[in-house]
């Protein structure tokens, strides 16, 4: 699978010209990198976040319906943690 071609794709070439900031860049790009390699597509389970959020993580679906099921558990509202901040940046 040629990972470093569609990290080049998708952050270069679809997003290149709307992300500008070079640290917003680097962010992109190390998001790319957490979807975009090869354990992804193993046979084990690959969590997305990391292990204490075991509801995010990439299914190995037979059919549309397996990941429409798959969506339909994900909650609403998830912790800020979710996204590595801290618990109280939910406080509006």
């Amino acid at each position: 699978m040629p990972f470093k071609a569609l990290r080049y794709l998708t952050g270069l070439c679809n997003y290149g010209g709307r992300v500008t900031d070079d640290r917003d860049r680097r962010t992109l790009a190390t998001i790319l990198d957490d979807f975009y390699n090869e354990d992804v597509i193993g046979e084990s389970t690959y969590f997305i976040v990391n292990e204490r959020f075991k509801k995010y993580n990439i299914i190995h679906g037979e059919t549309a319906k397996d990941y429409f099921d798959y969506c339909k558990h994900l909650p609403d509202e998830e912790s800020p943690m979710l996204m590595g901040l801290h618990e109280n940046a939910i406080i509006q």
